[in-house]
């Protein structure tokens, strides 16, 4: 199981919802409730959320 506490934290950072930040990035909603059980996602999709919140990748994890 990967924790992805620090992308929640950062999503409350900036008042954004999974949801916003799903449709910001042009990801699916399929790929945020892997983040949300805690299952392994694409690496390009962590690159995404890095590029997004302006952070190393494995910043996210």
């Amino acid at each position: 199981m990967v924790s992805y506490s620090n992308l929640l934290q950062k999503l409350n950072e900036k008042g954004l919802t999974k949801t916003a930040l799903a449709k910001e990035l042009g990801i699916s909603s399929r790929t945020m409730a892997k983040i949300g059980r805690g299952e392994k996602i694409a690496a390009h999709v962590l690159e995404k959320m890095a590029v997004f919140f302006g952070c190393p990748a494995d910043e996210q994890e």
